[in-house]
């Protein structure tokens, strides 16, 4: 199941900048991009 950026920043109590950082730093990498380019996160 996938996730919006959104949807993560509210469960981990972070903003999306911080979801997009980590990504910027290959810390966090999002899953697959949507038809518009968003990012999706899936979980374990």
């Amino acid at each position: 199941m996938s996730h919006s950026v959104g949807q993560v920043s509210a469960f981990a109590g972070v903003t999306v900048r911080t979801l997009h950082h980590y990504d910027k730093a290959g810390l966090l990498a999002p899953s697959d991009l949507s038809p518009a380019r968003i990012p999706a996160l899936q979980r374990g």
